[in-house]
């Protein structure tokens, strides 16, 4: 994934080790069927390599990873979901991860190629403004209001001024990126159906 981690069940420890750092080991099983398995959360050492480099370079020297979908995961879910198969939609601004947790380990992470920063993109090039003035757009549309037909939504500029935009179209761009996004989460939801049950719950999270 973009993060450099590789979350997955029936990974061999001694095909990955020469060029991945194991983050996190964890046995599990399932009280939804006693299943058991054991879940291994890898970096790639590139990745680690570039990191540990820039962080020399502030005199800041690294003890440990920890993967961050899993530490939200478990900080997020509660233990009884997590017991009974949970799933952390992690939506953020360069893309979204699906992962999903069974007790206390992470035992699947997928990426979709999408987040925020595309809604961002298309407000950008619909509206013709600067990618810092989609931003204020996007971050300030609110879902489920009824607004006037002739609403206006504004932006304020580097100088002060305001500038407005019908909030019509700037529904319509949001909207339609935001109907693309949650088609492919639901396809991701489709490829997790077997690790998962009918009474799996599913947490939306992120700050794309």
């Amino acid at each position: 994934t973009p993060y450099g981690e590789d979350a997955g069940l029936m990974e061999d420890e001694s095909q990955k080790s020469n060029e991945n750092l194991l983050l996190h080991k964890m046995e599990y099983q399932s009280v939804v069927d006693n299943s058991r398995g054991v879940s291994r959360i890898w970096a790639d050492l590139d990745f680690v390599d570039e990191v540990d480099r820039a962080l020399a370079g502030l005199n800041i020297g690294v003890t440990s990873y920890i993967s961050q979908n899993y530490a939200e995961g478990m900080f997020i879910i509660p233990e009884i979901e997590r017991d009974n198969v949970a799933i952390m939609i992690n939506l953020g601004y360069y893309y979204t991860d699906i992962c999903v947790f069974v007790g206390d380990a992470q035992v699947y992470q997928g990426t979709l190629m999408v987040g925020g920063l595309h809604l961002v993109r298309d407000l950008s090039m619909v509206l013709e403004i600067d990618l810092e003035y989609a931003e204020q757009l996007k971050r300030q549309f609110v879902f489920g209001i009824e607004y006037d037909p002739e609403a206006i939504d504004y932006i304020r500029m580097a100088d002060g001024r305001l500038w407005g935009f019908e909030h019509g179209l700037v529904d319509e761009v949001i909207v339609s990126r935001l109907d693309e996004i949650i088609s492919l989460m639901r396809q991701a939801m489709e490829d997790v159906a077997e690790i998962t049950y009918d009474s799996s719950k599913a947490y939306f999270v992120g700050s794309g």
